[in-house]
């Protein structure tokens, strides 16, 4: 072997082992950090109305990546409750997170009818409801962004916000007084449903609820 490929042995020699090294100090970051994710909620989730029977309940989650490179969530997925009670569920696949804090949205529907009493009676007066968000991301921690190395689940830290309600009109307003009734008196409730099919069946015109 002459000069000339005694010195390339030795580049390529030299390139292998700045590959090793590098993955090495990669890996090592990477495993030194799995224990440093963090997701929470950052404010306030906001309660809106999104249909006649349904809120749409809104929170900014964020997420902190400890490591250096842009790793991809395979998952993030939550749970919504309102004064202690579960009342839906939602999730985001496939996000990337860069290295830092990272923010989003989480957004999900949630139907009146799932509320607890003690929400129903919060919406019809215009009052303030608990609401907290709970949940886990998985994320897939990548060499080089390549080679699959492993997964980290984080839970959120979870917080209650005490949240004003929205102002419920038109036929919102009346489906939540039906649920109203339920909650109170599920006896006048029926004894009022009977009377409308009654006089329905009367008259043969549309359907009126009578409402106390």
């Amino acid at each position: 072997m002459g000069r000339a490929g005694k010195i390339v042995s030795i580049l390529k020699i030299l390139f292998y082992l700045f590959v090793i090294i590098g993955i090495v100090v990669y890996a090592v970051d990477l495993y030194s950090t799995r224990g440093e994710w963090k997701a929470e909620i950052v404010e306030p989730p906001q309660v809106s109305l999104e249909s006649t029977s349904q809120l749409r309940v809104t929170a900014t989650v964020r997420i902190y990546n400890p490591s250096h490179s842009t790793v991809q969530a395979k998952l993030i997925w939550y749970n919504i409750y309102v004064d202690g009670q579960y009342v839906g569920q939602g999730f985001i696949p496939y996000l990337k997170l860069k290295p830092g804090n990272n923010t989003l949205k989480v957004s999900t529907t949630i139907n009146l009818a799932s509320l607890p009493c003690t929400a129903i009676t919060a919406l019809e007066g215009n009052g303030s409801i608990n609401v907290s968000v709970s949940g886990y991301l998985i994320a897939t921690i990548e060499l080089y962004g390549k080679l699959g190395y492993r997964d980290v689940t984080v839970p959120f830290n979870t917080t209650v916000y005490t949240v004003q309600t929205p102002r419920l009109t038109g036929p919102a307003r009346d489906y939540l007084k039906i649920l109203g009734l339920a909650c109170k008196s599920p006896s006048t409730l029926w004894s009022i449903i009977e009377k409308t099919i009654e006089a329905g069946n009367m008259t043969g015109g549309g359907l009126q609820i009578p409402f106390p």
